[in-house]
């Protein structure tokens, strides 16, 4: 149990009923009516004092927003593993690097062939692509050759190097959160699946979201359906993608609702194929024989049926808003295509090409070492200066408008959607959160009422409770941050 403030000790029910609601439905009891700035550091020091976790390691800066001398640091020029702070690194230098409008392109070409109907489509990374997505696409190629075709190839050459990122850990693999990146993704590069509780004794029902998903997947079922109320819940899965077998363990309680949960996709560029000749198929349209290129095509015909990506803010939207894994990546890979040369990868050249990019907004490279998008790499690593740097220089770009409206609003979306509510500061902090097992972060612009605006960044490590007892403290920073007002 989480170490009781001060105010708590003479009434443990009415304390603890004010913790759990003083950062969600209304004000904290730590707080005062106003706060001077000379107060701060008092009032951030007591509540790391009585934050629970004793081991934990904060790093934190508060500055203006316009700049100037910081009004609270602790540790800012400090290494920290960021989790999904990172994207705010990422979708910064890709926004400055590309633009709001910049989009790409997944296209059918009609390739020059002797007596064949040859075709060729190119992907160009885009993370939202969808089955509607590819019924889009066949409705274009059915009206150009209606009569089938004799071969299918798809070039997915434009991102370079492995799909799937070395610093990830194996864990991370396995599930919908830590898909492969590459040029012709789908939906999200995840298979989702129900597991169905039945009879007590029976193994748990299976069900793909998509029914082709399954098809080529053997099953090793060694989970079970437990009697209701008699043991506690819980599924994992682990895929041999190489073999394509799928394993299912664990429980769930006879008579409870299904679990949904998501896999990686162990070989994207094929499970693109074959849903892509399903949809060719449902509109009429055969394909006598597919491949997958091996090398970029050098004679392209003409474009027979093309679909365009979302302009580039949107997927820095949904990275940062809803903190999407496969769109930071695509992002990375996205700058490093546009910098290396081909055939190399582009993941290395897109970390080594965001450290220039992030310079022109005054973030020193000296502050960050990234090794994925994401931020599910625990080898990224990072100070709260350069967070704060990174918003300070976006607030100053031709971008700022579409940056900061690329992030959660407390209270109101995204990953902060159920954080600060009916407190001062729903609605005035924009920012991007980030979590993994001893890490918790929150990086952002905060408006006070009463106050001139602020950048802060907290970054929070090395603790050995889980991130639900870490956060209560993190966001009574925010809350006294919002207390602020200027004082003679």
């Amino acid at each position: 149990m989480s170490r009781l403030h001060p105010w708590a000790a003479a009434g443990l029910a009415v304390g603890l009923g004010l913790l759990g609601l003083g950062l969600e439905s209304g004000r904290s009891p730590l707080h005062a009516a106003t706060l001077c700035p000379t107060d701060l550091a008092p009032a951030i020091d007591q509540i790391l004092n009585t934050q629970p976790a004793q081991r934990a390691q904060w790093g934190i800066l508060v500055a203006p927003l316009e700049g100037g001398e910081p009004l609270y640091a602790l540790d800012a020029e400090r290494f920290f593993i960021p989790a999904s702070n990172v994207k705010l690194l990422v979708t910064a230098a890709a926004l400055t690097h590309f633009g709001a409008d910049h989009q790409v392109s997944t296209t059918v070409y009609a390739e020059p062939s002797e007596g064949e109907t040859v075709l060729r489509v190119v992907g160009q990374g885009d993370p939202s692509l969808n089955d509607a997505s590819l019924q889009f696409l066949a409705q274009q190629v059915q009206r150009q050759v209606p009569n089938g075709i004799d071969r299918l190839i798809v070039d997915d050459t434009y991102f370079g190097g492995d799909a799937i990122n070395p610093n990830w850990e194996w864990e991370d693999l396995q599930a919908g959160y830590g898909p492969p990146v590459n040029s012709l993704m789908l939906n999200l590069n995840e298979m989702r699946l129900d597991l169905i509780p039945q009879q007590v004794g029976h193994p748990l029902g299976i069900l793909f979201a998509i029914p082709g998903d399954g098809v080529e997947w053997q099953i090793q079922n060694f989970s079970t359906t437990v009697p209701a109320g008699e043991a506690p819940e819980r599924t994992w899965i682990v895929q041999d993608g190489q073999r394509q077998i799928l394993q299912i363990h664990g429980q769930l309680q006879a008579g409870g609702e299904p679990l949904e949960t998501a896999i990686a996709v162990p070989n994207p560029t094929q499970r693109f194929l074959r849903q892509f000749e399903g949809a060719l198929q449902q509109t009429g349209v055969t394909v006598r024989q597919m491949e997958i290129a091996s090398e970029p095509g050098q004679a392209r015909g003409a474009a027979i049926a093309q679909l365009p990506s979302p302009p580039f803010i949107n997927l820095i939207t949904e990275a940062n808003t809803h903190s999407e894994n496969l769109y930071a990546e695509a992002l990375l890979h996205h700058i490093g295509a546009s910098l290396a040369r081909p055939q190399t990868s582009t993941l290395e050249a897109g970390l080594a090409g965001s450290e220039p990019i992030l310079a022109t907004l005054g973030v020193n490279p000296d502050s960050i070492a990234l090794a994925d998008g994401s931020g599910l790499a625990r080898k990224n690593l990072a100070t709260p200066s350069a967070f704060v740097a990174t918003l300070q220089g976006m607030h100053r770009s031709p971008n700022a408008a579409a940056f900061r409206q690329s992030l959660a609003i407390a209270g109101r979306t995204g990953t902060l959607r159920n954080r600060f509510r009916d407190t001062p500061v729903q609605g005035r902090l924009s920012a991007k959160t980030g979590a993994l097992s001893g890490v918790a972060a929150l990086s952002g612009y905060l408006d006070p009422p009463n106050h001139p605006p602020l950048v802060v960044s907290i970054l929070v490590n090395h603790f050995d409770q889980a991130v639900r007892e870490i956060r209560p403290s993190m966001d009574e920073i925010v809350l006294r941050l919002a207390d602020l007002q200027p004082c003679p």
